[in-house]
């Protein structure tokens, strides 16, 4: 559907009818004979729902006393059966959506094709505030189970109302019929001509289709500043303008709501991903109440007042659907205190007819009909801590002084090997296997010219801890003198280490 300027609605108007009242220059549907789908899409699209169409058997009331217009509710089952209509009545496709004009009025729009071009009965679309029984599961349910169990208009009660177009003779009048009374002992009002400024409705050029849009505000249906919704809409085809007029065709299928009341999903989104916790939100209005029905279910586990909605949400992806709210612009989404290291990032709004420009500000829209996604993100920072503590650790070296070294021609060269131990007994060895291979065959430094004293000393330390130790060195010897081993005990280290604290 795409909206009009002003000016160019006021001259289609005068073209058709004449008319240039206030009412109809703010209907926010073209009104222009082109019914398709690509016409008839906008933001937020126009739902469609395609019916059995030609030769086709569909669903639809059996002729009964018990399935005329106004006791239909109080039929029992089975009511239901297939049928072929005739084409004239024989609907095929369905348009609907609903939206608010620039002064605040609620529209429904509804388009239809059917099988023939020209046709003499009444198209039907009767609007109810209850949803259709469990047991009318359209999508799910086979034929058979429908004709069991079913009776759509089951739920029919007061306040409900039918939009009725003549179509004799090309007709472009619209009626409305509203049901007064207790259910089931209901009674259908007089139809009334809703006046051109209120209604608007044209066929296309071919005569295989039609489209119309009423102002539900002035019909008397919604009233500015409160919430009302109806669930279940039932289009169809009837025989006439009563009580005892049958049904030819009825399009039985799941619509969306008629309402001037909005929608907020409030959702949660944490990083790290896939977090956990306690996230209170707050959702209120700047003036007046976000409820002036009963509080959404989402909100009444709070003990929510019709001021405000309060609920929370546990978990990355968790979201709350809040039904039934005042249409405005003047929400604000707050969170409340969250626990120990949560911080919040951002609360990003987006209305669903303009996704393009978020909400990030104090306050977004909510609108009629229509859904506002609100995604609070929040993240998450641990604080560490730590303790320290002092290693016992200490790194041990050690050397040695040959003496008495017999020099002559054609001597071999001498080494020594270092040994550290953890006994007394040298028996188990201590160091890594780096550091064992550092301090094996290290060469001994022999004094200059004919000095008989030789040098040397760890090639590497070796890391020990708290505890006794034992050095023991391997003098390697050569032709003109005799190796040696020092003694296990001769070389004794004690390591004592002790902390005063630790720091945290």
């Amino acid at each position: 559907m795409r909206k009009k300027t002003l000016t160019s609605t006021i001259l289609a108007l005068a073209f058709v009818a004449g008319v240039t009242s206030t009412a109809a220059a703010q209907n926010p549907f073209d009104i222009d004979r082109i019914i398709t789908d690509a016409d008839n899409s906008g933001v937020p699209t126009a739902v469609k729902k395609v019916d059995p169409a030609g030769s086709a058997k569909e669903l639809g009331p059996i002729n009964a006393s018990t399935t005329k217009v106004g006791v239909i509710h109080s039929a029992p089952v089975p009511m239901l059966g297939l049928t072929n209509p005739n084409g004239q009545v024989d609907l095929n496709a369905i348009w609907t959506q609903t939206k608010t004009a620039i002064d605040g009025d609620v529209w429904f729009y509804f388009a239809w094709s059917r099988d023939s071009s020209n046709g003499s009965g009444f198209i039907s679309i009767e609007i109810q505030k209850n949803a259709a029984p469990a047991a009318c599961a359209y999508d799910t349910a086979t034929a058979n189970q429908l004709i069991a169990s079913c009776n759509p208009w089951a739920n029919r009660t007061a306040g409900d109302f039918i939009l009725l177009w003549d179509q004799q003779g090309g007709s472009r009048d619209i009626y409305i019929r509203t049901f007064s009374g207790t259910a089931p002992n209901l009674t259908l009002g007089d139809p009334t001509l809703l006046a051109s400024g209120v209604a608007e409705a044209q066929y296309s050029a071919d005569g295989f289709r039609g489209e119309a849009a009423v102002n539900l505000t002035d019909a008397g249906i919604f009233t500015p500043g409160t919430c009302s919704s109806f669930a279940n809409t039932i289009p169809g085809t009837v025989t006439g303008n009563s009580d005892s007029a049958d049904y030819k065709d009825a399009v039985l299928a799941v619509f969306p709501p008629v309402s001037n009341c909005g929608t907020v999903r409030i959702q949660k989104a944490t990083s790290p991903a896939g977090q956990s916790g306690s996230f209170p939100y707050t959702l209120s209005k700047t003036v007046g109440n976000v409820f002036l029905g009963s509080a959404d279910s989402e909100c009444a586990t709070s003990g929510v007042s019709q001021a405000t909605c309060q609920n929370s949400l546990a978990s990355d992806g968790d979201f709350d659907v809040i039904e039934g709210l005042v249409a405005g612009t003047d929400y604000q989404l707050t969170e409340g205190t969250l626990a120990s290291g949560w911080s919040q990032v951002s609360i990003v709004c987006v209305f669903d007819s303009d996704t393009a420009n978020p909400y990030t500000g104090a306050n977004f829209k909510v609108g009629v009909s229509e859904t506002t996604t609100c995604t609070i993100n929040n993240l998450f920072q641990g604080t560490p801590t730590a303790v320290t503590v002092q290693g016992h650790t200490v790194r041990l070296t050690d050397s040695i002084t040959v003496s008495g070294i017999l020099r002559a021609a054609g001597e071999t060269a001498l080494t020594v090997t270092f040994h550290l131990y953890s006994d007394a007994a040298c028996a188990t060895e201590v160091g890594s296997a780096t550091e064992k291979a550092a301090n094996a065959g290290i060469a001994l430094t022999l004094a200059s010219g004919s000095a008989t004293v030789g040098t040397a000393q760890t090639g590497s330390s070796i890391q020990v801890t708290n505890g006794t130790y034992h050095w023991r060195v391997t003098f390697s010897g050569n032709n003109y003198n005799a190796g040696f081993t020092t003694s296990c005990n001769g070389e004794v280290t004690t390591v004592s280490l002790t902390d005063t604290g630790s720091g945290s």
